[in-house]
């Protein structure tokens, strides 16, 4: 026999243990064979000799009292029948729990095995009005150990006299796992990211605190609805049927989303899609954890501006510039004419006026020429004070076009600023034949000087 199996007797079966296992037999008077487990199973005692057993023996009742598995306490009621007084009874199962001999209970009361509750003075009362209570308590061990239990409690009278019959069931095992519970929510509530559980259907179960957070919906919201309530409309009906066909397969899905707050302001997030499944196999729920990408897009979107961009000027830098060129040589996809630009004169006004005049003008000049070219053209800032501009499948007469087309525009602004006069030299060139992009860029450069030299001689 294992500890167990002891646990379930009363110290006064556990001598008797080979013997009342071995048979199965309670000894009751004369009821002795009602007892005998597969005698009853066998259908040799009938239902009226068994229930008359059941009623008339009170040594089956004193078993069933030891060795049922809760504790069962027994106590007065104190003279106003408000309080409960000393035990009258316990079972041997209540004396093993608590360690305490069975004459060492009868000396206490239920306050001295309990600790302290603000809720007893209301359980107590609660009890004296309804006759009958269930709540939970900690019971303490005399060897100080703590118990949580459920103590069902019921008040009856005998010889006149108010009485309780309390049973109590250790819920350690129990208050183990609700306790692991709270803990898991609590660091699933306090984790960064957001997380939601759907069921099968994407109906709404949990959300934690940092759903609502990043979404703008209670807890309360949430419940029952369906995380479509995020849908921006950014992403297309496939980019979702791929979604869902990877779900479906039982894979976990990770991608980027851009979602719409209660508020209507949209965000983007990384989210990650596990199906759960039961241990039959069946998909029961979705678990979805979200972050917030939408300081790392907007950064990233500054990093790549910053790396194709011009930050005075707006218009493409250096570096994107040469890397078109490279781009547009390698895919032979000519014609391709090239002008440059340089501004006149931009030397003397920072030393006249100082650099924030000299960033003005240049700031000028590059709106006149995003004014003059078309989005398929790469208008880029390649220097301190000069432009340059791809013109992609233009050759010489579409150039000289652009060109002319860029000397109007360009008349057009003077005539705004006659005071502080805009003035730059053009040259353009055109790949022929065998010609690359690099010399052709270079007989542009050529054509530009040429042209500033003739200002000057101006």
């Amino acid at each position: 026999m294992n500890a167990a199996d002891k646990q379930k007797l009363g110290p006064r079966e556990t001598m008797n243990t080979k013997h009342v296992r071995k048979k199965k037999k309670i000894k009751v008077e004369n009821h002795e064979q009602a007892f005998i487990g597969p005698a009853v199973n066998s259908g040799k005692v009938n239902r009226k000799q068994f229930l008359e057993t059941w009623t008339e023996s009170p040594e089956l009742y004193r078993f069933l009292f030891n060795n049922i598995n809760d504790a069962i306490f027994v106590s007065v009621r104190d003279e106003e029948n408000i309080l409960p007084g000393k035990f009258t009874l316990v079972s041997d199962i209540a004396c093993q729990r608590l360690g305490y001999t069975r004459d060492e209970l009868l000396q206490m009361t239920p306050l001295d095995i309990s600790e302290p509750l603000a809720t007893i003075p209301g359980t107590l009362e609660s009890l004296t009005k309804e006759g009958q209570q269930i709540h939970e308590e900690i019971l303490v061990a005399k060897d100080g150990r703590k118990i949580p239990v459920e103590v069902s409690t019921r008040l009856f009278q005998l010889d006149g006299q108010e009485m309780n019959l309390s049973i109590a069931r250790d819920i350690s095992e129990r208050k183990q796992a609700e306790n692991k519970l709270k803990l898991q929510s609590t660091a699933l509530n306090a984790a960064a990211n957001a997380i939601v559980i759907t069921d099968k259907d994407g109906t709404i179960q949990w959300v934690n605190a940092a759903w609502s957070r990043l979404t703008g919906y209670s807890y309360e919201e949430s419940l029952g609805k369906n995380p479509r309530i995020l849908k921006s409309g950014v992403q297309d009906a496939s980019y979702y049927e791929n979604l869902w066909s990877i779900l479906s397969e039982g894979k976990v899905w990770h991608g980027e989303l851009v979602n719409k707050r209660k508020d209507g302001s949209f965000y983007s997030e990384e989210q990650t899609i596990t199906p759960v499944y039961n241990d039959n196999g069946d998909l029961t729920h979705f678990i979805a954890i979200k972050q917030d990408v939408s300081e790392r897009k907007t950064m990233m979107e500054k990093l790549r501006q910053l790396s194709i961009y011009d930050s005075l000027t707006g218009l493409y830098n250096r570096g994107f510039f040469e890397a078109e060129m490279s781009r547009l040589e390698q895919q032979k996809n000519f014609p391709v004419s090239i002008i440059i630009g340089d501004i006149d004169g931009l030397k003397t006004i920072n030393d006249r006026d100082g650099h924030a005049a000299g960033d003005a003008l240049i700031q000028r000049g590059a709106q006149v020429l995003k004014n003059a070219f078309r989005s398929a053209d790469i208008v880029a800032r390649i220097g301190g004070d000069e432009f340059a501009v791809i013109l992609p499948q233009a050759d010489e007469l579409t150039a000289k076009e652009a060109l002319l087309r860029l000397r109007h525009i360009l008349d057009a602004h003077n005539r705004s600023y006659q005071n502080n006069p805009l003035s730059i030299s053009l040259g353009v060139s055109t790949t022929k034949g065998t010609s690359t992009l690099l010399e052709v860029l270079r007989e542009a450069d050529a054509n530009m000087y040429r042209e500033k030299r003739e200002h000057y001689r101006d």
